[in-house]
């Protein structure tokens, strides 16, 4: 399937490490994004072979990418990087051919942290629960307050 031109414009990252395909619903403060998994994608060869999976890090930046889907559409100027990780629990593999189902949601605010919480499902089965922080960086690497992003 093809990638939505919204996705492209909002994010910096491009294939191959680009694991939002489109977005399905979004809110002020949540979105839902899906991603087809390619059986085709070289990362199956090695991982594992005769029983591939989709990684954990991966599905970890697809989360992350939707969050930088919804920060970018509420304003914020300059790219999402993720700083922490406060939780992540993974519960259901992610196989070749899966629709991956990408919930994210803004918790909180504060000085220039974005706290969001995602979940991730295949199936309307969990997948991730996940809850991460991230800053947004401008070109140069300079880190803008959250007030200063109108969001």
């Amino acid at each position: 399937m093809a990638i939505d031109p919204v996705v492209l414009d909002r994010l910096p990252q491009r294939p191959p490490f680009l694991w939002v395909d489109r977005i399905i619903s979004e809110d002020r403060e949540s979105l839902t994004a899906a991603k087809d998994i390619d059986p085709a994608l070289p990362l199956f060869a090695g991982h594992f072979p005769g029983r591939p999976l989709l990684p954990g890090v991966i599905i970890t930046e697809a989360l992350v990418q939707a969050g930088a889907l919804l920060l970018a559409a509420r304003g914020a100027r300059g790219t999402p990087i993720l700083s922490r990780i406060r939780s992540a629990r993974f519960r259901r593999e992610v196989r070749p051919g899966d629709c991956m189902i990408l919930k994210v949601r803004l918790v909180s605010v504060d000085a220039v942290f974005f706290t969001l919480s995602g979940r991730a499902t295949v199936a309307a089965e969990t997948v991730c629960n996940l809850k991460f922080v991230c800053t947004v960086r401008q070109a140069g690497g300079k880190v803008l307050p959250v007030s200063e992003h109108g969001i």
